[in-house]
């Protein structure tokens, strides 16, 4: 049996592990499994347990991802390795970027990528060594079904990592690693690292990986992401319902006003207050949703939702609803074909947009994340409009293959975006508590 001079290994290609890492190498099992927030060091861990592998004799290791982008993280790292540290094409190794194997020409050990996408790649045996990638995204099945049985023929091993995403078949492999768990699966260890550290009053006193992330970005991080992305994603919690953004909005809505008609309902203007109307407009088969917001108190007072209508009845619509409420302050979709001429037409009529909204990766997500941060605080209130109700619960959030947060539902999403933007210009606070005098230290008139 060949033995490896790790020390050696981790010295030539500069691996130096944290102490997640040295946690987690000193106390694997036959299957390992790392539940972490972001940036806690995983990708690095994978690479450098698939790359010792091909340093012994004849042995066959796979990297797994949901897909080839999300494989690519641990196989960048061995391949760098090979580039920088082993002289590349001209050393041991050979590097198939075609066929996504690395091989060893002195030991016969070779390392494939594989995706979870391409499920009859993962039919095969005699597999030495197994590491999936952000295991908690691929489907429930291919553990089981396909890279388990693998293992069978040369006993061997595992290591499933990732960031948690609901209580799937990730969450019953972690189950299987804990104290309790392996009672009844010792062949299972289970480890689990947030990238931040909070104390018992939910403050932010360390980083797992301080080179990544400092405390005050932790801090930042926190402030200006909803509770369940910042739980799942920078703590490692798992929860119910994962994916879906807006899990705490019920303590919005205000069962005591009454609504006969949920798409047409509008309460009286108040003398004196301020409103914000939000704007997403009908393309296609999608409704125009209009929905207008009090300054005052931060309360949805009027809600309106139609399609099939043409531009003159919107825009004529729209010019009654902002002059009755005072002239409010418009903020409209303004994002594809359309959306110019729509402001334009407004203005011919005088009324005036005062923020044109264009859609984009980033601007939606800024949008819906402040939407999401004022549902989650109670920072707004509205009566239970059932479509608005419905398209607030199946709204999800999912990373793309770039690992960026991408918002969306199965379902439409107007009125949800009609609510966003009616949002987007209002203060952290309603305007009665700030002319109260509780910020400002003067006493204003009581609005009416």
């Amino acid at each position: 049996m060949i033995k490896l001079n790790l020390n050696k290994l981790k010295e030539q290609i500069q691996f130096y592990p944290n102490e997640l890492q040295k946690t987690v190498l000193k106390n694997m099992l036959r299957f390992t499994v790392v539940v972490s927030g972001k940036r806690a060091g995983k990708s690095m861990l994978c690479a450098y347990l698939g790359f010792k592998e091909l340093f012994l004799p004849y042995h066959v290791v796979w990297v797994i991802g949901k897909n080839y982008d999300v494989a690519s993280r641990v196989w960048d790292y061995i391949s760098e390795w090979v580039d920088r540290y082993f002289d590349g094409e001209k050393g041991p190794f050979v590097v198939n970027k075609h066929d996504k194997y690395i091989f060893n020409k002195l030991t016969g050990a070779k390392l494939t990528m594989k995706s979870a996408e391409e499920v009859t790649s993962l039919l095969g045996k005699g597999l030495d060594l197994a590491i999936i990638d952000e295991a908690a995204r691929i489907d429930a099945g291919l553990w089981d079904g396909y890279i388990r049985p693998n293992l069978m023929d040369r006993s061997g091993r595992a290591v499933l990592i990732s960031n948690p995403f609901g209580y799937n078949w990730f969450f019953e492999a972690y189950q299987k690693g804990t104290p309790e768990g392996r009672l009844e699966n010792p062949e299972y260890i289970s480890f689990y690292f947030p990238t931040a550290i909070e104390d018992e009053k939910g403050e932010i006193i360390g980083s797992i990986n301080p080179q990544a992330f400092s405390i005050e970005e932790l801090k930042s991080i926190k402030a200006t992401n909803p509770r369940d992305i910042w739980r799942s994603e920078y703590l490692g919690v798992f929860k119910e319902g994962a994916g879906q953004l807006f899990g705490n909005f019920e303590r919005c809505v205000d069962g005591s006003i009454s609504v006969e008609d949920p798409n047409n309902w509008f309460e009286e203007p108040r003398i004196g207050h301020l409103y914000n109307i939000g704007v997403d407009i009908a393309r296609a088969e999608d409704f125009t949703v209009i929905c207008v917001v009090d300054r005052m108190n931060h309360r949805v007072v009027g809600f309106w939702r139609g399609n099939q209508v043409s531009w003159e009845y919107m825009r004529e619509k729209l010019k009654e609803i902002s002059q009755r409420y005072n002239d409010a302050m418009i903020t409209l979709d303004t994002t594809g074909m359309g959306g110019d001429m729509f402001v334009e037409s407004l203005a011919d009529i005088g009324v005036n947009v005062d923020t044109e909204y264009t859609f984009g990766s980033r601007s939606k997500m800024l949008l819906i994340d402040k939407l999401s941060l004022f549902l989650e605080r109670g920072k707004i209130t509205f009566p239970k409009l059932s479509i608005l109700f419905n398209e607030l619960q199946s709204f999800t959030y999912h990373y793309t293959d770039s690992g960026n947060i991408k918002y969306g539902s199965h379902k439409k999403d107007d009125c949800v975006i009609g609510l966003a933007l009616a949002c987007w210009n209002l203060n952290d606070e309603p305007l009665e508590q700030l002319l109260s005098g509780s910020v400002f230290g003067i006493r204003s008139r009581k609005y009416t």
